[in-house]
């Protein structure tokens, strides 16, 4: 049996032009999987989010996804475009991306993922 484990990429910037712009390539590597950008209610910005393929742990197709969201996270964090380096070497960056998993992760109840 294998275990599920979705995981949900949201991407948040208050640069519109940087949220524009990653969405496109979001769009490019995930496809239907990207959500529209959604824009702040207050104080500008965007924000959008790439979904759930379905796929079950160590299946080829959660591997590729595992991949595919590595390779944009890197390529996003790579763009010297937004943010910028602090005193201390940090960057520090105008876009933001919180990843969030959901599901079955093993049987251990001290460990287990709660769903409500």
């Amino acid at each position: 049996m294998s275990i599920t484990n979705h995981n949900v990429l949201i991407v948040n910037s208050f640069n519109t032009d940087a949220i524009e712009y990653i969405h496109a390539y979001a769009e490019g590597m995930f496809g239907t999987l990207v959500s529209s950008i959604t824009p702040y209610v207050i104080n500008g910005g965007a924000t959008f989010m790439i979904g759930i393929d379905g796929s079950k742990e160590e299946r080829e197709e959660s591997d590729t996804r595992d991949r595919l969201q590595k390779t944009f996270i890197d390529w996003v964090y790579s763009q010297k475009r937004w943010g910028s380096v602090d005193e201390n070497g940090d960057r520090w960056s105008y876009v933001t991306m919180t990843s969030v998993n959901m599901g079955e992760f093993d049987e251990d109840p001290a460990t287990a993922k709660k769903e409500f």
